[in-house]
């Protein structure tokens, strides 16, 4: 085992590469000498496609559970829903029923009042006929009020939303409490090992701010394309190119390393000269903008990273 030190490059593209090693005796006794401390890991051997198949099974379950929610409150409003209409239904029916007594009672004494005016009539007493008379069109107008007011059946579905809808109201209010999650703020960013792959990339815990416009830190805006949040980064000093995501809902900051072959690397520099990254705060499309032209790099990629770094974030007080 060794580690290539220095080759050929062909300008031309038609001679064969070739390259030297430095055998790892001769490396560590240089490094030894030096002071220089090699990096251990001590985290799982976990190869990326180990990883993608954990993500996919971790992705059917989330989405299975989120189904089996789903039915659950489906059923649970289903069943809250009858036994709303059933209130709903005695409710309507019970008011009709009060509403049909009223109105019989006022009509009784309507028929009171214009036979005593019928009666005053007779006598030729004006007065006492107007008062009674009076008085059984009022009554007659409120005998066609009470039947008219009563609750219709139909509105007895209506009445069954409106009791389940005011039942689910303060839990409704409770889960967008300040509990719900935060999608902009300060974090802290723990790695996840099991869902990790690290070589020789430092893994600890990484602080950031996010902002909702997609602004890490304050300085870096991300690109926005149908992956979510992300920035590419193209290091001149370093054949590596680190591409970072952040998601607001899950609260989770990702970073893969892809090592890079020279040409590889070159053509990714000179892709990255061509786009002028946004700077905060420009906008949605900017961001929109941003992400589609970071689509040139990538594209760039090998198929699996080196490195793929999982960190879980919580919110800072």
């Amino acid at each position: 085992m060794g580690v290539n030190s220095f080759g050929t490059v062909s300008d031309n593209g038609t001679d064969s590469a070739f390259y030297f090693a430095i055998s790892m005796r001769e490396l560590a006794r240089f490094l030894q000498q030096n002071g220089v401390q090699a990096h251990a890991s001590d985290l799982p051997c976990t190869s990326i496609a180990d990883l993608d198949r954990a993500e996919s099974e971790r992705a059917a379950g989330d989405q299975a559970r989120q189904a089996a929610e789903a039915q659950a409150k489906q059923n649970a409003r289903a069943r809250a829903l009858e036994l709303a209409r059933r209130q709903a239904e005695i409710d309507v029916l019970t008011q009709r029923d009060n509403g049909m007594a009223i109105a019989v009672l006022l009509l009784v004494a309507t028929l009171g009042a214009g036979g005593a005016a019928f009666i005053y009539a007779q006598r030729d007493n004006a007065r006492a006929t107007r008062l009674a008379g009076g008085g059984a069109l009022v009554l007659l107008l409120g005998t066609v009020a009470a039947w008219a007011l009563r609750p219709s059946l139909q509105s007895i579905d209506s009445r069954a939303e409106d009791i389940v809808a005011a039942s689910a109201t303060p839990a409704s209010s409770g889960s967008t409490a300040p509990g719900a999650p935060a999608r902009a703020g300060k974090f802290i960013c723990v790695l996840d090992p099991q869902r990790s792959r690290v070589t020789v990339s430092d893994i600890t815990d990484v602080p950031i701010t996010w902002s909702q416009d997609g602004c890490m830190n304050g300085r870096s805006q991300y690109g926005l394309a149908g992956d979510g949040w992300s920035r590419v980064l193209v290091p001149n000093g370093e054949d590596a190119i680190a591409v970072t995501h952040f998601d607001p809902e899950s609260h989770t900051y990702t970073v893969e390393r892809f090592l890079m072959g020279l040409d590889a690397m070159n053509q990714a520099r000179a892709a990255r000269q061509k786009i002028v990254a946004p700077a905060c705060g420009a906008g949605d499309a900017e961001a929109r903008r941003f992400g589609d032209a970071q689509q040139a790099i990538r594209a760039l990629l090998p198929g699996e990273p080196n490195e793929r770094m999982r960190y879980n974030c919580q919110p800072v007080p």
